[in-house]
């Protein structure tokens, strides 16, 4: 991959600290770690459109109206189902690799306003969305020390670090309201949930293959079906969806959660190659809720003026 991105990359930017935890970033196999890396951030991604489709079809809620408070509110359920146990594996977080995923984001100049992110004031900005992620995973443990001390630098760009516990207890108590007893589910499971990975031309042929072979689709149908276990009834697609690519997004009227291959193009090579995004905007995309601001290349500049002298 032509981007080095993985914790690391964290490392380097001075947000977590390495000597808390000398093994994180260490594994010799640069590729599994790209891989991983890319992956944990597609899986954020899915259950982050997971949270607006528990917030439409459960709670439902009105996400049009206040699409900033809907954007946060998916983040935290999402955050909260893929957080790590402190006594788990913390470095290979799906969790831990979304907050590089934004700080990246952020890197690229995709947390403001720009000609290319026509919608961006209905996300959180991307250093946000980090930092409240860090915050909620150091304050689901009140060990000594926290397991998640490396993230308290992260958690302190936008938050009092004081104040995470509170902050993650508050969102416990309404997931555990809105779950309830999960060993409930038994063997007649409620929700109905297929997968689907549409075709797609040669550009995103290595994106879509990605994303098959990640099982991140699969294994959100298995989380939904048998141990999220709420009644909930979603087609899962992976999907080219056009130069406004919205990253994933859940489409209400359709009941769909889109994986746009545009996204996982990006995660794994960075900026398009010309012809990498579609030139016509997928129906589920054209009008759902999105995981991050909508990001339009822009356009090639016109040929320049004919150098043939006019006829005299």
């Amino acid at each position: 991959m032509p981007l080095a991105r993985s914790w690391r990359g964290l490392v380097a930017a001075g947000f977590v600290g390495l000597a808390v935890s000398p093994a994180w970033g260490q594994d010799p196999d640069e590729a599994a770690l790209e891989d991983q890396w890319v992956i944990g951030n597609l899986v954020f991604l899915a259950y982050h459109e997971v949270g607006h489709l528990l917030l439409d079809q459960i709670v439902q809620a009105d996400q049009r109206g206040n699409r900033l408070q809907a954007e946060q509110s998916a983040d935290d359920i999402a955050t909260w189902l893929i957080s790590p146990d402190p006594a788990e594996e913390i470095e290979s977080s799906e969790a831990v690799a979304a907050i590089g995923g934004w700080l990246e984001m952020a890197d690229a100049g995709d947390d403001v306003g720009a000609a290319h992110l026509p919608d961006v004031d209905v996300y959180p900005d991307a250093v946000t969305r980090a930092s409240r992620i860090a915050c909620l995973l150091f304050g689901s443990d009140d060990s000594e020390p926290n397991a998640f001390a490396p993230l308290e630098a992260v958690a302190a760009l936008r938050f009092e670090v004081a104040d995470c516990r509170q902050t993650y207890l508050s969102l416990d108590e309404g997931m555990e309201e809105l779950f309830g007893d999960a060993d409930d589910i038994g063997d007649q499971p409620v929700a109905r949930v297929r997968v689907q990975y549409d075709s797609v031309g040669p550009a995103l042929a290595e994106a879509r293959e990605f994303l098959i072979d990640s099982s991140v689709l699969d294994a959100l149908r298995e989380d939904l079906v048998e141990y999220i276990g709420l009644p909930v009834d979603v087609l899962l697609r992976g999907a080219p969806c056009g130069r406004e690519s919205p990253g994933f997004v859940y489409n209400p009227s359709r009941r769909e959660i889109v994986a746009c291959y545009e996204e996982v193009d990006w995660y794994l090579f960075g900026e398009p190659e010309n012809g990498a995004a579609g030139a016509e905007q997928d129906a589920a995309a054209a009008d759902g809720l999105g995981a991050r601001p909508r990001r339009i290349p822009p356009r090639p500049p016109p040929p320049p003026p004919s150098s043939n002298p006019r006829r005299q």
